[in-house]
């Protein structure tokens, strides 16, 4: 082949080289991985979905009725998700002091409506509508009866699903809420909070890759830009 032909497909070798870089790259990047975030949130074991989101218009039937947060088996079929979220839902995951137990007092589902009941914008449209759903490690998991066991593997097989992937902290396709305690001092409760090896793995993950919702609240900036 003439030497000018085999300089110009060697050139366009690099260039398509080029190309291809940032591609893979974004391609490896978690936050990207929107396939992969569906495919975990589908996952079904014996018939029974294995993730489940809360309606954010359940939660605020919820409020409306002054009930408090319920197990998983407890919650009423309109009240949840499963499966795939359809592209046109926000979909939230809850990082909070104390949320994996049942919010006895209703402190985290108040706190956590009030975000999502603010206006985007003056007279726009709430932080989240009605089907639009939250990701809550209580409700949203299968809890142990009180010797620690589960009645039954499978309870135990889609919790460890559930836990298998660190995708619903590190996918853009989610947007993170963070609640620290509500101790007075925002920087005690932050130190406090970020103590708890879980919270501070979720907070680290969800802040390097995902939107923060309530990020300027008082409570939320020693969590982010701790001394």
């Amino acid at each position: 082949f003439p030497y000018t032909t085999l300089f110009r497909s060697e050139k366009a070798r690099r260039e398509l080289e080029e190309l291809k870089e940032p591609y893979l790259v974004r391609q490896d990047d978690p936050r990207w991985q929107f396939d992969q975030f569906n495919k975990w949130a589908a996952r079904i074991e014996n018939n029974t979905p294995c993730v489940v989101f809360l309606r954010v218009g359940w939660l605020r039937e919820l409020r409306h009725n002054k009930q408090r947060i319920c197990r998983r088996e407890d919650i009423p079929p309109h009240g949840m998700y499963c499966g795939e979220p359809h592209p046109w839902q926000s979909v939230f995951v809850l990082i909070a002091d104390g949320d994996d137990n049942c919010d006895p007092e209703g402190q985290i589902l108040e706190r956590l409506l009030k975000i999502l009941d603010q206006r985007m914008w003056p007279n726009g449209p709430e932080e989240a509508g009605d089907e639009d759903l939250v990701y809550w490690q209580y409700p949203c998991r299968y809890q142990p009866d009180e010797s620690g066991e589960f009645h039954t593997e499978d309870k135990q097989r889609i919790n460890d699903h559930i836990d298998s992937h660190h995708i619903l902290y590190t996918c853009a396709r989610v947007r993170t809420i963070i609640l620290p305690g509500e101790q007075q001092d925002p920087c005690a409760a932050a130190d406090a909070f970020l103590k708890s090896g879980f919270s501070f793995m979720r907070v680290c993950l969800s802040t390097s890759c995902q939107p923060i919702v309530n990020m300027f609240d008082d409570q939320v900036t020693p969590v982010l830009n701790p001394d």
